[in-house]
Parts: structure tokens; C-alpha cells; sequence
């Protein structure tokens, strides 16, 4: 199986699920390797400037990012997100007991459905 490491566990017909990872600018980090090492899973970075970085600043981005996601006139990033993150790791530099707008993206890009 592509992408899993000996000593890996996987059953069949089970969907590993994508995670939030946290993007480092330490020398040497390598998030493809964080990866793969975490569940077997390719990694997207989700940061500015690209399409899925998030455009909002503060204390509450990842907030304003949700609700962002939700006005009207942005199904077609919904439906882009959906293609394109679902069963992908998604980084930022987000520490991971902090609100990140990943989560969200996270969230519609692995409903079922």
C-alpha cells in the first residue's frame, strides 16, 4: 500500500482520517515526511498566499474564515476545497491547540456525502 510504513495498521475498506498538522520553518522540516510518518496521508499546506490560505487575521480568522465559508457566492471554493483537500493532511502554522481555519476546511472537505 502506497504511503503506509511497516508496522502500520491498516483494515480495509477503513478511511483513514485526515488531520491538522503544523507547518514549521525549522530547518530541515520536511511536511511531506510529517506526513506520511502521522497517518500515511499526503499533506496540503494551506497558507497565503494560495488558494486555500486564509485571508483573515487576528484572534478570530478562523472564525471570520467559517463564516466566510458560508456566505452566499462561495459554493464554488466549497465545492474546490471538497476536490481538492478530501483525504489530505492540511497545514498551517497554527499551533494545534489554536482555533485554525484547517479545521474548517478539514470539516467540508471529508463530509460524506
Amino acid at each position: 500500500m502506497a504511503g503506509i510504513s511497516a508496522g502500520m495498521h491498516v483494515e480495509v475498506g477503513v478511511m483513514i482520517r485526515p488531520v491538522r498538522l503544523q507547518l514549521s520553518r525549522r530547518r530541515g522540516f520536511n511536511l511531506q515526511r510529517l506526513s506520511l510518518e502521522t497517518n500515511g496521508l499526503p499533506a496540503i499546506a494551506c497558507v497565503r498566499p494560495g488558494p486555500w490560505g486564509n485571508a483573515f487575521r487576528g484572534h478570530d480568522a478562523a472564525f471570520a474564515f467559517r463564516d466566510w465559508l458560508k456566505l452566499p457566492g462561495q459554493e464554488p471554493y466549497v465545492e474546490q476545497a471538497k476536490k481538492a483537500l478530501r483525504g489530505k493532511n492540511l497545514a498551517c502554522f497554527c499551533g494545534l491547540d489554536d482555533s485554525c481555519h484547517c479545521d474548517h476546511l478539514l470539516k467540508i472537505a471529508n463530509v460524506d456525502g
